[in-house]
């Protein structure tokens, strides 16, 4: 015989773990692939890495072979995507004398005026009241005969 007059907490019971129980199971899920993810991450992966005898043939007789066979080492590596072998490839094979004396100097600077000079000014004129096009044509019209080392020149000179 069951007390009518009282909540029969049994049911209730039951219903919040059916109800909760999918939710908890998906958290704990979760929780136990992202430690199986770290702890995957940090062992090394022997399938990713080449197996040996697969890069050139090299004869590791003189020093320049085995110079040669770590470039190219280095050089997998990086191509699969290694920025510590990118860094060193940058910096003891492709460094500043192997690259010819002209790429070493500064670009010259182009004459002419800077294009953020030419911008302010375009977009000054717009707020005077000025279509895009009609502003931006004058601008160059006037940029090509004179260089212009402010926007308050080019500005003051358009209305000329």
């Amino acid at each position: 015989m069951e007390n009518t007059g009282s909540w029969n907490s049994d049911l209730a019971l039951i219903f919040f773990a059916c109800f909760f129980a999918p939710i908890v199971f998906y958290f704990f899920l979760g929780c136990i692939a992202q430690i199986v993810e770290t702890v995957t991450a940090c062992r090394p992966h022997h399938s990713q890495q080449a197996p040996m005898g697969t890069g050139p043939t090299i004869s590791l007789d003189s020093k320049d072979d085995v110079w040669d066979y770590i470039k190219y080492d280095a050089m997998e590596r990086a191509v699969n995507g290694d920025a510590k072998s990118r860094d060193w490839l940058t910096k003891n094979v492709f460094n500043d004398q192997d690259l010819p004396v002209s790429s070493l100097e500064a670009p010259a600077e182009t004459p002419g005026t800077p294009e953020h000079i030419k911008d302010e000014a375009i977009m000054a004129l717009q707020g005077m009241g000025f279509n895009k096009t009609d502003a931006k044509n004058k601008i160059n019209e006037l940029c090509a005969t004179k260089k212009y080392n402010s926007s308050e020149s080019l500005i003051t000179e358009s209305f000329a």
